[in-house]
């Protein structure tokens, strides 16, 4: 299939996503679609041209279904994880109902053990802008991803680069001022803790991230940016100004997609670590 045909396609169904969206007129909804299109579109051009469809996804991290709605409209069969408290929101469950995508309620990510009895399910598992959010030990997560994907499946991954030059100007400014390092104080108590970015990658860290785990993840990575910011004022012109310098300057660039190749050949060797 010619990558004009592939474009059409994705740009029909994000249209219909974002159709959905509109109609359930939820304000944190409706923002969070509207600041992540680009990344969803992103997401889908790279799972086509990789994937066939008709295979299985694991949407980890599913949030309000948009990446699920939008594969399962390209012809995927889509099951969505996340916390219990999302199957209970009355426009997830009809979205759900609507698009024939199966949920999957999860609230410790850590053991991961709705997956257990799910050996080789799985050709891909998505896990788009959450290995920022990760506060546990992750290996047994990991292990349990390995676990649940087929022989040569794949990791789809996105997350903010780490020397994005809008981080590196804040974290700079604010250690010359001497305010600390990290996230915000005041963040810790604004979000629930799943907001949080406790911890951005670089290109680098990510490639030694799954070599720690095991030498079957075979990684590549690519920079892109996606932000979309109104520019009311100066800071938010300097931010969209060192958004794209940085992305002309590549390893400066905001964003970094990662596509994990599961071969299976050695099996997982990290152990998680114990307390005693």
């Amino acid at each position: 299939m010619s990558q004009t045909t592939h474009a059409n396609e994705i740009a029909i169904a994000i249209a219909k996503v974002k159709k959905v969206v509109l109609a359930a007129n939820v304000s944190k909804d409706l923002e969070y679609f509207s600041y992540h299109e680009k990344r969803f579109e992103r997401m889908a051009q790279s799972i086509v041209k990789t994937v066939p469809k008709g295979s299985k996804v694991l949407d980890i991290g599913s949030h309000y279904l948009h990446s699920a709605m939008l594969l399962t409209e390209l012809g995927y069969k889509v099951f969505a994880v996340d916390v219990s408290a999302f199957w209970e929101i009355e426009f997830i469950k009809t979205r759900m109902a609507d698009f024939n995508i199966q949920g999957i309620p999860e609230n410790d990510l850590e053991s991961f053990k709705c997956v257990a009895q799910m050996p080789g399910m799985y050709d891909v598992v998505l896990f788009t802008e959450i290995l920022e959010h990760i506060t546990f030990n992750p290996v047994n997560f990991w292990k349990s991803v390995y676990g649940t994907l087929k022989a040569n499946g794949l990791i789809y991954l996105t997350t903010p680069n780490s020397l994005a030059l809008p981080s590196l100007l804040r974290s700079s400014r604010n250690l010359l001022l001497l305010r600390g390092v990290g996230i915000k104080v005041a963040d810790i108590f604004a979000h629930v803790t799943y907001g949080h970015h406790w911890k951005e990658f670089s290109r680098s860290e990510i490639k030694t991230y799954f070599k720690m785990l095991s030498e079957d993840f075979e990684v590549r990575t690519y920079f892109f940016n996606y932000h979309k910011r109104e520019v009311e004022g100066i800071r938010d012109w300097m931010w969209q100004s060192l958004m794209v310098v940085g992305r002309y300057l590549h390893y400066f660039s905001p964003d970094i997609e990662a596509i994990v190749r599961v071969n299976k050949n050695k099996g997982f060797k990290l152990a998680a670590p114990d307390y005693y």
